[in-house]
């Protein structure tokens, strides 16, 4: 069984090559298999804390240094509100004042 695959990003030139694609794979008698791509969205390294790697050194500075908080805090953290780095930092914000006003 013959199979030719077509990758598609949904532009004018992939709609040229899908056209190009079908028209091969009716003359070689063969199947064609469509995909298509969606952009990506980067995570940048402040978005998620990777509690995971937190037992690799690199990572535990990186992220006690950018938190400003010690490990024991930074544990608690992601264990109450998991591992989004913005709910991390609005969590430790809310503690800083919950202490600071009490």
């Amino acid at each position: 069984m013959k199979t030719i695959l077509m990758i598609s990003d949904q532009s004018p030139e992939a709609a040229h090559a899908g056209r190009f694609a079908l028209e091969l794979a009716r003359a070689a008698r063969a199947d064609l298999l469509l995909a298509y791509t969606v952009p990506a969205t980067p995570i940048r390294k402040t978005q998620l804390v990777p509690a995971g790697n937190l037992d690799e050194p690199d990572e535990l500075a990186y992220w006690t240094d950018a938190l400003e908080v010690d490990e024991a805090t930074l544990r608690g953290a992601i264990q109450a509100v998991g591992f989004g780095a913005g709910d991390v930092r609005d969590y430790l914000k809310w503690r800083q004042a919950a202490t600071a006003a009490s």
